[in-house]
C-alpha cells in the first residue's frame, strides 16, 4: 500500500541518481494545490473503500479525514519532502 501512495506522489519525481527532477517536479503553489486537491482527498477516500474498520485503509482514511495540510508554501513542503527517503 505504501508503494501505491508513493506512486501517487509521482509528481514528486526524482531522477535515477536520487536527485530531484527539477524539470518535472511540482513546486510552490502547484505542489500545495496537488496536495490539497488531489493527494489528501485520495487518502481520505480510503475510508469509504475499506472493507471494514479494522483495515489499514480505513485507518488511513480516518486519519486524513481529520487533518489538514499546514504547509502554506510549496517550497517549504518540497524541502521537507526532500528529507524523506522514498
Amino acid at each position: 500500500m505504501i508503494r501505491r501512495i508513493v506512486g501517487r506522489l509521482g509528481r514528486l519525481q526524482k531522477k535515477a541518481d536520487g536527485t530531484l527532477d527539477h524539470d518535472n517536479a511540482l513546486i510552490g503553489d502547484d505542489l500545495i494545490d496537488y496536495v490539497n486537491r488531489e493527494l489528501f482527498p485520495y487518502l481520505q477516500s480510503f475510508k469509504q473503500r475499506a472493507a471494514s474498520p479494522d483495515t489499514i485503509e480505513y485507518k488511513i482514511g480516518e486519519i486524513f479525514s481529520e487533518i489538514k495540510n499546514r504547509f502554506q508554501s510549496g517550497y517549504s513542503l518540497r524541502d521537507a519532502q526532500s528529507y524523506h527517503p522514498t
